[in-house]
């Protein structure tokens, strides 16, 4: 029933109501859900304050041709000038609730367009920050590649890994390496290469190299690291090296 009535609400028959826009039919829904829900009766009430209130503030006047559009159809309608002068008085009130109601939903517009506004200035702020992010990272790579300390070593793959090639970055001083995977062969089925760096006389995973991974990427940098290594491991790669598979190895 909470749905039924939040649907009601959202439909606009309260502000058609209220202009008295409403069908017989339409007229006889509103009344009954205002009978029967308090909160739609609270929803009504605050929706004429509304109203009351916006258009003792603001006191403009509608669009001049929907007040023209309005009295001339109190003229026509002017039977006798008992009916005109109720016509009148009828018509005078229509373009006050009119002109009220236009206002009102000319601010309401005007939060919609607020919203919206919001919603593009988050969406606009996200993209600026990823490109930031994206900008420092590329910073970082061209300051690690052209620093006079980064030592670059090359993997070259030979056996199960023919054919495999690649380059190391590697800066002990700033504590940053990068690899750049120049050519990746299709590993053996069920089998994929897997990077380890020895240290400190262990060899230490540092994650399995995925399919078209080529290009530079960043690589988690190793205190005490003395070389890199490539095996060949089953796929989701291994907890140990497998060494009668190593295919690549390099001093750092």
């Amino acid at each position: 029933m909470e749905h039924n009535i939040q649907s009601f609400l959202e439909s606009g028959l309260l502000e058609e109501y209220l202009m008295g826009l409403t069908s017989e039919s339409d007229t006889l829904k509103v009344e009954q859900y205002i009978e029967r829900y308090p909160e739609v009766k609270e929803v009504y009430e605050k929706l004429q304050d509304d109203v009351e209130q916006f258009a003792m503030k603001y006191r403009a006047t509608m669009p001049s041709s929907l007040k023209k559009k309005i009295m001339g159809n109190i003229e026509a309608s002017t039977a006798s000038k008992w009916n005109g002068l109720t016509s009148i008085m009828a018509g005078v009130a229509m373009v006050f609730l009119a002109s009220t109601l236009f206002l009102f939903y000319q601010q309401k517009d005007l939060q919609n367009q607020y919203s919206e506004t919001k919603e593009q200035y988050a969406e606009l702020k996200a993209a600026c920050e990823a490109k930031d992010k994206t900008f420092a990272e590329l910073e970082k790579e061209h300051f690690i590649l052209s620093h006079h300390l980064t030592e670059k070593v090359s993997l070259n793959g030979n056996g199960m890994g023919s054919g495999l090639e690649a380059n190391a970055y590697w800066n002990k001083a700033a504590e940053a390496s990068f690899m750049n995977i120049v050519h990746l062969p299709e590993p053996p089925e069920a089998h994929c290469f897997q990077l380890w760096a020895d240290v400190d006389g262990e060899m230490v995973n540092m994650g399995v190299i995925k399919k078209n991974s080529e290009g530079l990427f960043t690589l988690p940098f190793k205190t005490n690291a003395t070389s890199l290594n490539i095996t060949v491991e089953p796929t989701g790669g291994s907890h140990h090296p497998t060494v009668s598979r190593l295919v690549a190895s390099t001093r750092i």
